[in-house]
């Protein structure tokens, strides 16, 4: 099967509303014979969900950045499986000259919207990638607004946010919870002062949050 069911369409269209998600990749793979398979990858956009996007890969050379990702922050839980043999077949390809980029879209009166503010983001992700050894920048669609994904082998993978209100109110920490597969939202902590170093005021916030030890009967939100 190279292309999408219709059990496969229900089940995702049931997943972008149950999650209110704009976009939903499905990537499908398939054992061609003993030696070689095939893996295809299909965008679904919300208010289109049945007319689904064949999409192409960028192949990059060397290591997979995503893999080398989870490999740092998930090694415990991950299971490497190894062929001496492997053969992909009929690779939809595309290249980085064909992608389409845009500068990114602040809401209004978003703290990113100032030049300064977006050096102080990168000192943020400067100390977060020296503590953790891994951390990158992504922006909601349905928001615009930016959030880090971080972690380590010990602390898992983490996220935080940048509401509205930062850097009046504090920056939202995640952990990523394995056993239900989604991020879980920590309390909130007292302690946020934005007064003086925006960038150590926020990474010494992040890195208490991140670094807590969970107990199993503390509440969190999803």
């Amino acid at each position: 099967m190279k292309k999408p069911s219709q059990q496969d369409s229900t089940t995702v269209v049931k997943a972008m509303n149950t999650y209110q998600l704009d976009r939903f990749l499905l990537m499908i793979g398939n054992i061609v014979n003993d030696d070689s398979t095939t893996i295809n990858a299909y965008q679904y956009n919300r208010g289109k969900e049945h007319l689904y996007d064949h999409s192409g890969f960028v192949v990059l050379p060397g290591e997979s950045p995503i893999r080398t990702i989870f490999d740092a922050t998930c090694a415990s839980y991950l299971h490497q499986p190894k062929t001496e043999y492997a053969r992909l077949v009929n690779l939809l390809e595309t290249t980085l000259e064909d992608q389409v980029y845009s500068k990114p879209n602040y809401p209004e009166n978003y703290w990113l919207r100032i030049k300064s503010n977006r050096e102080v983001l990168n000192g943020i992700m400067h100390k977060l990638n020296q503590e953790f050894g891994y951390v990158k920048a992504k922006q909601e669609d349905a928001t615009d607004l930016v959030y880090l994904l971080f972690g380590s082998e010990e602390s898992g993978l983490c996220k935080v946010t940048f509401p509205d209100a930062f850097p009046t109110t504090a920056p939202l920490v995640y952990k990523f919870d394995l056993d239900n597969i989604r991020f879980r939202k920590l309390l909130e902590s007292s302690d946020w002062n934005s007064d003086g170093s925006l960038v150590l005021n926020t990474f010494n916030y992040i890195v208490e949050m991140a670094t807590k030890v969970i107990e199993p009967n503390e509440e969190c939100h999803e």
